[in-house]
């Protein structure tokens, strides 16, 4: 019975985050749609917003343009990934005592993880996350590396940001 009572709360407590996400993207698309017929009655008198400048400068340019957003994007899905791999870190958190986030110039998804016992089976559990990731296409544009790393070698790595692991 109490399966059932945590299964029901947690579809609701998805349901719920649907919702507020569904919610968010009508508003944003409705503003959107607002900007883009502003922009072309605007457009229609021979004024240019924001929007209608960086649409005209696509066109003027259009391999700037693609490589631009390319690098936006490419951005965005790091920033994407970045937040997965902290929720996963945060989950495991009875194996890890401390994770850091670090820039390689070979991989800027490079995580250093202090485990609370190093063991193989504990290697394993955090590997788990790794194994997923793998199945997926993006994970060989965006590679994520975790390096699992002594306490006492924790002064010599060179962090970006220290991942809280616990509450």
């Amino acid at each position: 019975m109490e399966k059932l009572e945590v299964s029901k709360h947690i579809a609701d407590h998805r349901a719920g985050q649907l919702k507020a996400i569904l919610y968010l993207l009508q508003t944003n698309l409705d503003e959107f749609k607002d900007e883009v017929d502003r922009s072309y009655e605007l457009l229609k008198i021979g004024e240019k917003t924001p929007l209608s400048q960086k649409i005209e400068q696509s066109l003027d340019n259009p391999i700037e343009s693609i490589f631009g957003m390319s690098i936006a994007i490419d951005a965005q899905v790091r920033i994407i990934v970045d937040r997965i791999v902290r929720a996963f870190i945060k989950s495991r958190a009875n194996l890890i005592e401390a994770a850091f986030k670090t820039k390689l110039p070979t991989a800027d998804l490079h995580y250093c993880i202090v485990l609370k016992k190093d063991s193989t089976q504990n290697r394993a559990k955090v590997f788990e996350f790794l194994d997923q990731y793998d199945l997926i296409d993006i994970s060989e544009n965006y590679p994520v590396i975790f390096q699992f790393v002594p306490v006492e070698l924790v002064s010599e790595i060179e962090v970006q940001e220290e991942i809280i692991v616990g509450k």
